[in-house]
């Protein structure tokens, strides 16, 4: 209600009001104090509507298998063959400190040092490699202080199959990086990525094509394909500050290639991952004269061919 000065007197039997005192008076309206002099109100002002900021992407669930319970860890391991293939499981342990004289010599035409020995090393010159690859994760570690495993796959003329697979028991705790090179002079690549794995991810081909899986395809953003190298970033790469300081990246990346092959990759968890794996080990056996009968390769369906 409205009090003009007119109606300020007793009126019907209610006392005349003072309207000085009334604007002098402090009136409380839910628990709030609110001045009613000529300076106006005390409070702040309300804050300025925006836009809540976007939460980053879930972090990746993978649901690789575990390490085999009856595989002791190993690091710095280096297993090459002049002839014939390489099969196996390894679990690398990338903080486990092992005697140089348990070391192999190291590779000096390659120009290799201490300081860039793998921790992984598997090279052949005549045969395919098949490998699965468990890096335990050193949980306990700060992320700054956290090395790389790096891993290393050669050989002149073969097929090479290889899942990598992490071993941290959560998305939300860190895991030690990767950084593979995989090569092949003749012969196709499955690789199989962690599912965390987050870097650049550089394929070579000479003679060949290259194909993502459906799922890695939908989390690699692939900015150049020129000259048979396609340079491409698996996972969220606004958000992972690499293109701010390549040369000080400490996450993940990896370099596959083949001169004369195609190349297929995916992720370690995926059930077509694993129906590719059977059909491989398949595909071995028939061509060791294990199997019956002749069927399509892999990478004829893959390609089409």
């Amino acid at each position: 209600m409205i009090i003009s000065p007119e109606s300020a007197d007793a009126k019907d039997g209610f006392p005349a009001l003072d309207l000085k005192a009334v604007e002098a008076q402090t009136i409380t309206v839910n628990r709030m104090e609110v001045q009613t002099d000529d300076e106006g109100p005390h409070s702040d002002p309300p804050p300025a509507y925006s836009t809540p900021p976007t939460p980053p992407p879930p972090l990746p669930v993978s649901h690789a298998p575990p390490p085999p319970a009856d595989i002791r860890p190993t690091n710095l391991l280096s297993v090459t063959k002049r002839d014939g293939h390489i099969r196996g499981k390894y679990v690398l342990d990338p903080k486990l400190k092992v005697p140089p004289q348990m070391l192999a010599p190291l590779d000096e035409e390659a120009g290799e040092t201490e300081e860039t020995r793998r921790n992984l090393w598997l090279h052949t010159r005549d045969g395919f490699i098949d490998a699965d690859v468990w890096v335990l994760s050193d949980e306990d570690a700060d992320c700054k202080c956290r090395g790389k495993a790096r891993l290393g796959v050669n050989t002149k003329d073969g097929h090479v199959s290889l899942r990598l697979h992490s071993t941290a028991s959560s998305p939300h705790i860190p895991r030690t990086p990767l950084s593979l090179s995989l090569h092949t002079h003749d012969g196709h690549v499955r690789l199989a990525l962690p599912r965390a794995f987050t870097g650049p991810l550089t394929i070579r081909l000479k003679d060949g094509r290259y194909r993502l899986s459906p799922a890695l395809s939908a989390s690699t953003t692939v900015f150049s394909e020129s000259k048979g190298t396609a340079r491409c970033f698996v996972g969220d790469f606004a958000g992972s500050g690499w293109a701010d300081a390549p040369g000080d990246w400490t996450g993940d990346d990896a370099e596959v290639g083949s001169d004369d092959g195609a190349v297929y990759i995916s992720f370690d968890d995926e059930k077509e991952a694993k129906r590719a794996e059977k059909a491989e080990k398949k595909e071995r056996e028939q061509a060791e004269g294990k199997g019956k009968g002749k069927a399509k390769g892999f990478f004829d369906r893959v390609f089409g061919a």
